[in-house]
């Protein structure tokens, strides 16, 4: 008998999927008795870990998501990589321009130099 050996990232991508779904079939059962929208949250966030890992549902997805556009926003605030987050943040911040030379200097900082620009340390 040959025993397969599943990669620790396959094995843990797994894992994800049937907790997702998981909570998806759950989530609704208690959010029945529960007041408030727990049910709701628990499919979404159970929809939310099968989208991300499984890539025969993120087809399901594009395509239904395709038909309708106010749907597609909405999930995809919530299927965002923090990856694409931190990128965002990043790419933001390149667009500002250095700051050059003394000028760019808390000016506060910039009274405490002489005109001529030799400080004496006591």
């Amino acid at each position: 008998m040959r025993v397969a050996i599943i990669p620790c990232r396959e094995a843990l991508r797994l894992v994800r999927l049937g907790a997702g779904g998981t909570l998806m079939v759950v989530g609704p059962i208690i959010g029945l008795p529960t007041p408030g929208p727990l049910g709701l949250v628990l499919f979404a966030a159970g929809l939310a870990l099968v989208l991300r890992n499984s890539p025969a549902a993120r087809r399901h997805y594009v395509r239904y998501a395709r038909r309708n556009p106010r749907v597609q926003r909405v999930m995809n605030f919530g299927l965002r990589r923090r990856r694409g987050r931190v990128a965002g943040a990043l790419l933001a911040e390149e667009k500002r321009p250095p700051a050059a030379g003394p000028e760019a200097a808390d000016p506060q900082s910039l009274a405490a130099i002489p005109k001529d620009g030799v400080a004496i340390v006591g």
